[in-house]
């Protein structure tokens, strides 16, 4: 059955919701999220460190090319289960809970289906390894053999609960989402340390992350079995009309999300093939601070994606086109100011938390810029996903990603290659995708044109950068006599001048009232 008509639910129809659009929890939300991704990035500073000083360089590189590996299996899935949360925001909104079921079994159905497949591509890469690394590194292929074993695994376990993810989300509970994440983080940092201390090698490393990740994916489980009680998860409710509806979403989703991943992850391999894993620790330094700026704008993204199904799915047109033009220019004030942070004082964070030895500044200032204008536009993809019109960008994004593919593949494996040569290849889809393609669908969709758009969403953020840029410069040309002072320096005054800039000419009047409302001056007064 593939739809119910709501007067037909009885007992199973849900009961009116305070804020079925997630609009009143949306702050706390992405509080919380960015409270999570803040812990990520300090165990993402800890765990590099450690792994160098105790395994060396070279298992460092070992263990950002079983990631790679990872990454490369994680393409078979299509996000069905955590992207259902478009179809819980929109049933709930509507009070259709038959049709809410019927969606999320038949999204979980084919995610069962998709962890098998990994289960099979995990073994696969554990048989073909040895032939993916060089030589000089032979004493160490068992070791990655069992690491992209247990890591794949690690995998295969999230896509397993993977609806369930999309159910919390969808109910716009990002808190419990989020903090289950951080019992994950948490739990796998305390147990790779003790690892290292102990003088455990990486496969003990892979099995302390798969070990964690299986208990924060069965806490999940019961978490969205308390969020959301009239889900029911059932093989019975999937039926063929959702599963095609639900793996051609999926399949949008999978053509844009392949085409980045595909791109980055074969840039890793190609580096190791044929600079070695001791470069390629080098490179996934400063690509790790930028993929740590850009989830933090993720983040965000995420949690907006099911308030803008929510208000598409109550008919709310004139909100939503001002909730996605409000949503777009947080993605700009966000990603300015951190990447020109990055562009300015990257290599000194690098030589702060790696050493000097990991230090290419050419490549972290290209990879600050292209950076900042991909991240800057990830909300502005996420409203698209909300508003199911990322069919056509998710298109143009194949054809994108394969021409880089097409040439910058032969070109690296035939020429030789440096580590910038490998850094344009590994960004170029990303500024073509997310800065031309994105906002000029978005802007189609919202009935502008694509430069009115772009002014509107982001002018008044790059004045401001331009304005930090100058700053940062001059503060630059400063020793205070120790590296860690320099930097801390730097980004407090950094952080004060763009905060003050934005509160003056940047937030609107409703959103200072609202702020202002927040704070302890405003309740004393």
């Amino acid at each position: 059955m593939q739809g119910t008509d709501k007067a037909q639910q009885g007992d199973d129809t849900p009961p009116l919701h305070d804020d079925p659009t997630g609009e009143k929890r949306l702050t706390w939300n992405v509080a919380v999220s960015w409270a999570t991704q803040l812990l990520t990035i300090v165990i993402g500073f800890v765990m590099p460190r450690l792994i160098d000083e105790n395994l060396g360089q070279t298992s460092l590189g070992i263990w950002d090319f079983g990631w790679a590996i990872v990454s490369y299996l994680s393409l078979v899935n299509f996000g069905l289960g955590s992207n259902s949360s478009y179809y819980v925001a929109t049933y709930r909104a509507e009070g259709n809970t038959q049709r809410l079921n019927e969606a999320l079994s038949s999204a979980h159905l084919v995610q069962v289906a998709i962890s098998v497949i990994v289960v099979g591509a995990t073994l696969s890469s554990y048989a073909l390894l040895p032939s993916w690394l060089p030589d000089t590194v032979s004493e160490h292929v068992q070791d990655a053999r069992m690491m992209v074993l247990f890591l794949g695994l690690s995998l295969t376990a999230q896509m397993l609960f993977d609806a369930y993810r999309g159910l919390l989300t969808g109910v716009h509970r990002w808190d419990v989402h989020n903090g289950i994440n951080t019992l994950h983080y948490t739990l796998s940092a305390i147990g790779m340390v003790a690892t290292l201390l102990n003088g455990l090698g990486l496969v003990a490393l892979a099995v302390v992350y798969f070990l964690s990740t299986v208990i924060a994916e069965i806490l999940r489980y019961f978490a969205a079995r308390r969020y959301c009680p009239e889900a029911r998860l059932r093989f019975r409710l999937a039926n063929l009309p959702d599963l095609r509806r639900v793996t051609v979403f999926g399949m949008k989703n999978l053509i844009a999300m392949a085409g980045p991943m595909g791109i980055q992850q074969t840039v890793s391999v190609l580096i190791t093939m044929r600079l070695g894993p001791v470069m390629l620790a080098t490179f996934a330094r400063p690509a790790a601070l930028i993929r740590h700026m850009e989830v933090f704008i993720l983040k965000f993204a995420f949690v907006i994606m099911p308030t803008t199904s929510s208000l598409k799915g109550m008919g709310r047109s004139d909100d939503l086109r001002t909730f996605s033009i409000e949503m777009s220019k947080v993605g700009w004030a966000l990603a300015i100011p951190a990447s020109i942070f990055l562009f300015v004082y990257g290599p000194q964070l690098i030589e702060l938390w790696m050493g000097p030895d990991y230090v290419v500044a050419d490549l972290m200032m290209l990879l600050a810029v292209a950076g900042g204008m991909t991240a800057a536009n990830r909300p502005a993809y996420r409203i698209l996903f909300g508003l199911d019109e990322h069919g056509p960008v998710s298109k143009a994004s194949l054809v994108v990603y394969l021409t880089v593919l097409a040439l910058g593949v032969p070109a690296m494996m035939l020429t030789d290659i440096g580590l910038i040569e490998a850094a344009v290849m590994y960004v170029i889809g990303d500024v073509i995708f997310n800065l031309i393609i994105v906002p000029l669908h978005l802007a189609r969709v919202l009935g502008m044109t694509y430069s009115a758009y772009l002014w509107q969403v982001s002018h008044r953020a790059i004045a401001i950068g331009a304005l930090s840029l100058v700053v940062l410069h001059l503060l630059s040309t400063i020793d205070f006599g120790n590296l860690a002072i320099n930097i801390a320096v730097a980004a407090a005054v950094h952080g004060v001048f763009v905060l003050t800039l934005y509160w003056w000419f940047l937030l609107s009047d409703s959103l200072k009232t609202k702020l202002w409302s927040k704070t302890p001056f405003a309740r004393s007064a």
